[in-house]
């Protein structure tokens, strides 16, 4: 059996594909962007993952140290173009996450 683990583009923009798989692992993370982009959507995911009736899991992958994601000046360091801290956005952050 294969588990899905989507991302954030792919929870705003296939919800309903993602409400018909039968196997879905949602991060975190990713529901925090969704939340944070569209309310309605997040809504959805939460439902998602609340049905028992569904094999979909939220993995908190904030609290898994193999799969935490560092603090924003972490990843600026790690930013291929060198960018500062300060312009590391939640999405980089989160996309790093995921990846």
């Amino acid at each position: 059996y294969a588990w899905l683990v989507p991302d954030a583009n792919v929870a705003l923009h296939q919800m309903d594909a993602l409400e018909r798989l039968p196997r879905v692992v949602v991060l975190q993370t990713v529901l925090e962007e969704v939340r944070h982009r569209d309310r309605h959507k997040y809504k959805r995911l939460v439902a998602l993952v609340e049905d028992a009736a569904r094999s979909a899991v939220l993995f908190a992958n904030e609290h898994s140290k193999p799969a935490r994601i560092p603090a924003y000046d972490e990843v600026a360091k790690t930013v291929k173009d060198a960018r500062a801290a300060d312009d590391v956005t939640p999405n980089d952050r989160n996309d790093r996450a995921i990846r």
